[in-house]
């Protein structure tokens, strides 16, 4: 996550948040330390969030049209920016500024919808779980019926990419040549924007799909079991939703999540199309102010419209230091809006003095470190799975994972898919069973477990570990050594 999406990001916590949901983050710490980014916010300011999230569940019209207004306004952003920056390589520095300026406040804005469907997927569930004890009063069953309110029941903009190349391959002897490298052309134009998740990432090419057709050995049977998967999800649902027959509020909420989680990856999609589409505004901007796309997405607004308007490159010290660390703090209130990035050894410096890293797990980790003992998280796909741990921060470390080798991150997102397709599990330190990770780890079967809060910390490369993703613990049986 490099400094300009970040800051994005933060607006759309802010006050326009604020305006829209009654709820705001105003204080946003991220920190690049050469490897990965964190991202920090303020414990209390987080909780008043939450509990007005909470507060909008208890009204029935943001229930009923709170996702469908957010699906509406994401595509609208989406078809409006692409309109305001498309002839923006014509435009002389000032008014591309000036454009800029624009374009950030629509940014900003389009991330506010984008953060409250990613949020309020784990406040309904809270709700649906709490509802539910109140009749089932089993814990293991209210659990399973969650993870099946929360499963999509359509397929994603990942699996419809699969099962496309999956109708592809299954029509290759009807093929010639030329068809098929045209049929794969028109696959690699429509699912290019898979991996853009900020928009100075690298979509994918007509290389990647090439490789990735080469790898599926029986597509007619992976096809049979995707379709049968969404079946059974269909059975499930179905069984499910008739235990909880007769009230009404329960049924409105489980509607509301269901809608929610699909919206979840539908509003990935659009994201990363966006992201494709804003890379060609910053390469231009880039240009006249001697920066490579990566590089310009390290700059500040400020930066980035001063630059503009006086028509001078940007130092390149800078960059380099920002390459190497960055933090950057950001505030956005009506009375107090301000952005201060450090970097390099000044944002080491800084991160150090606040500990950003000594937090109330330290002694957890030290503690699970010195017994190799068992971590929990939550269980977000059933079966229990051995294997070896390998440590993946961001796609950077994609190729260090092997064929049944179980991922442990952060976070994943969609251009990790590939790379989880051939794991035998996933364990993350955040999410919660709807999240990107546990939705793809059912999509795919591979046993899952998510919200650990320090597997990254604990695991190194090459651990031999258990996870169970029916009880939500992992293992560590056998220490191994971090390659990274």
């Amino acid at each position: 996550l490099a400094v300009q999406v970040a800051i994005a990001w933060n607006y759309g916590f802010g006050k326009q948040f604020l305006n829209r949901y009654n709820a705001i983050i105003p204080n946003t710490l991220v920190y690049y330390d050469g490897i990965k980014t964190d991202y920090f916010v303020d414990e209390n300011e987080l909780n008043e969030f939450n509990i007005q999230l909470d507060k909008n569940l208890e009204n029935p019209e943001f229930v009923h049209s709170m996702i469908p207004e957010a699906k509406e306004f994401v595509e609208e952003r989406y078809e409006s920016i692409k309109n305001m920056i498309k002839d923006a390589n014509q435009l002389s520095n000032p008014k591309l500024a000036a454009l800029y300026s624009k374009f950030s406040k629509h940014h900003g804005n389009y991330y506010t919808r984008m953060w409250m469907v990613f949020r309020i997927c784990e406040r309904v569930v809270n709700k649906v779980e709490k509802m539910l004890m109140e009749t089932i009063k089993d814990k293991d069953k209210v659990k399973e019926m969650s993870r099946i309110f929360s499963t999509p029941l359509k397929p994603n903009d990942v699996t419809d990419e699969r099962i496309d190349m999956l109708k592809l391959l299954i029509r290759n002897g009807e093929l010639d040549d030329e068809k098929r490298r045209q049929e794969l052309a028109k696959h690699t134009n429509k699912y290019q924007h898979i991996p853009m998740f900020d928009f100075d990432h690298k979509p994918f090419d007509y290389k990647h799909f090439a490789n990735e057709i080469e790898k599926i050995k029986n597509p007619i049977d992976e096809l049979k079991r995707i379709e049968i998967s969404f079946e059974k999800r269909k059975q499930d649902f179905e069984i499910a939703l008739h235990l909880v027959n007769g009230n009404q509020e329960l049924d409105n909420m489980i509607k509301m999540l269901k809608k929610a989680v699909v919206l979840r990856d539908h509003r990935d999609m659009v994201r990363q199309k966006l992201n494709l589409a804003i890379k060609e505004l910053y390469q231009t901007i880039g240009a006249r102010i001697g920066l490579s796309v990566e590089e310009t997405a390290l700059l500040t607004n400020v930066e980035i419209e001063d630059h503009l308007n006086r028509s001078t490159n940007f130092d390149k010290n800078e960059i380099k230091n920002r390459k190497k660390s960055f933090l950057l703090f950001q505030t956005d209130v009506e009375s107090n809006e301000k952005i201060e990035i450090l970097s390099n050894k000044k944002a080491i410096q800084k991160a150090e003095e606040l500990k950003l890293y000594k937090t109330m797990e330290d002694e957890k980790i030290e503690n699970a470190i010195k017994e190799t003992i068992i971590m929990q998280g939550i269980a977000a796909n059933t079966k229990r799975i051995g294997g070896i741990a390998k440590i993946v921060h961001t796609n950077l470390d994609f190729d260090k994972v092997k064929e049944g080798d179980i991922i442990i991150s952060s976070m994943t997102r969609q251009d990790f898919v590939p790379v989880m397709r051939r794991a035998s599990g996933v364990v993350t330190n955040e999410g919660s069973i709807t999240c990107h990770t546990a939705i793809i780890a059912r999509e795919l079967g591979l046993p899952c477990v998510v919200g650990t809060q320090t597997a990254t910390q604990i695991i190194n490369d090459g651990d031999l570990i258990f996870i169970d993703g029916e009880k939500g613990s992992v293992e560590i049986v056998r220490k191994g050594h971090r390659e990274d």
